[in-house]
């Protein structure tokens, strides 16, 4: 297993090698409960910087991080430890590239929630790796979105921890990096002088139990996207088991407050999809189901093209094609919204050479995400795709008890069709 210390780097250098001191000499702890735990030795020491220096003590952030880089390699050398990867990560405005000095402003924390959540959720997605994450330093919101990343995605290997100084005016001590420090100092610590040697110097280590939430987000959202308020938003909507409504009579889509209308033509694709899943149509699946016996819910992209295979077999009464034409001939206060058009277009086309829901799927996904912005839930209500071995299969994520069909007639949710000789 390797471990990474993760924290944030702001005014305070000293809480870093204070923390790695202390995962490293477990026995040397103030808690005689603390001293049971295994040493650990990080591999990697990645901190999220904003750009601060305390100009008491540093020139500038360059002389902090060289000073810090220094003071962590030294510990390292002193214990015989192999010297660690130092990742020193400035978080920057994502408008401007800017680095952020400090975090004061709601946009600030906004920053580093996002960034904290991003690299956590790096780590967690690699089994060999154990995390420890630091919540000394920093201010108290950032510890707090800290606390919600390991949440999120922290695993049973992973660990959060406070670390504390005594006396705690050493905190205050910018001479003190650890406790028996290699060519021992004088600290001042108000009237006192104090050795880093002194067995008065003394660091301890509070481990932060967290609930492991185990959040899975759905599939194909780039790493950029991990945005901590949505996630929050997501989680509630997983824990909430809250459902997609599919109203035929309004062409409508609702998910918790929000409404997306659709054109009839794209209502209906949706709709589709939506039937599938719900009656469990049989032989295939998401993908972790694929294809076969014990899939079901989702459709073959084949299944909506026409025309005459290589076998001589014609594709023009697919069960998908006879719903399809169910939904396009719906009427709605007197006027009749079947579009030609669609089904011109997927009659059109000859099995294997083109993909005929293609359009009108982009149409859909623009419709859908003009209205929700999560790029979470926005993967759980819109349809997606894989290729399996008979070619490319679509259909939707979420569970079917969790979509709810309404004001739809008995023949468009009558599945039985024939196929045409």
């Amino acid at each position: 297993m390797e471990y990474v210390l993760l924290a944030s780097l702001g005014g305070s250098s000293q809480v870093i090698t204070e923390t790695l001191w202390a995962l490293m000499n477990p026995e040397k702890l103030i808690d005689p409960a603390h001293r049971k735990r295994s040493p650990v030795v990080p591999a990697t020491v990645h901190l999220i910087s904003t750009d601060y220096a305390n100009p008491r003590h540093y020139s500038s952030v360059q002389a902090r991080d060289a000073e810090l880089t220094a003071k962590v390699r030294e510990l390292f050398v002193q214990y015989g430890y192999p010297i660690p990867e130092i990742k020193i990560d400035p978080l920057l405005d994502p408008d401007s590239g800017v680095p952020l000095e400090d975090i004061r402003t709601q946009r600030d924390n906004v920053i580093y929630a996002n960034r904290v959540t991003q690299v956590v959720k790096e780590y967690a997605d690699s089994p060999n790796i154990s995390i420890h994450m630091s919540l000394a330093g920093g201010r108290k919101t950032m510890s707090s979105y800290d606390h919600s990343a390991m949440m999120f995605f922290g695993r049973v290997q992973d660990e959060m921890s406070h670390v504390l100084i005594e006396p705690a005016s050493m905190e205050r001590a910018p001479q003190f990096w650890w406790p028996d420090q290699e060519d021992p100092l004088l600290v001042q610590v108000g009237e006192d002088e104090i050795s880093t040697s002194s067995p008065i110097a003394r660091v301890d280590l509070i481990n932060v139990p967290f609930v492991h939430l185990d959040v899975r987000l759905p599939k194909g959202v780039p790493p950029e996207a991990l945005d901590h308020d949505k996630i929050v938003e997501f989680v509630e909507f997983e824990r909430n088991q809250e459902a997609i409504i599919i109203d035929a009579e309004r062409f409508c889509i609702t998910v918790g407050a929000t409404e997306v209308f659709l054109t009839p033509q794209q209502f209906a694709f949706f709709a589709l999809f939506a039937i599938a899943r719900v009656q469990a149509w049989p032989g295939v699946g998401p993908s972790d189901e694929g294809e076969g016996h014990n899939a079901s819910g989702w459709l073959h992209l084949r299944d909506f093209s026409h025309g005459v295979e290589r076998d001589g077999k014609s594709r023009q009464n697919t069960r998908s094609l006879a719903v399809l034409r169910r939904l396009l001939d719906r009427k709605s206060d007197g006027a009749q919204h079947r579009d030609n058009n669609l089904m011109d277009q997927i009659l059109g086309a000859c099995v294997g050479e083109t993909d005929p829901t293609e359009s009108d799927r982009s149409k859909l996904r623009r419709q859908i995400k003009n209205k929700i912005d999560s790029p979470f839930i926005q993967s759980v209500v819109l349809p997606q795709t894989y290729t399996g071995p008979n070619g490319v299969n679509i259909g939707l994520e979420i569970p079917a008890h969790r979509i709810k069909l309404m004001n739809f007639s008995d023949a468009e949710l009558n599945s039985d069709y024939r196929e045409k000789p």
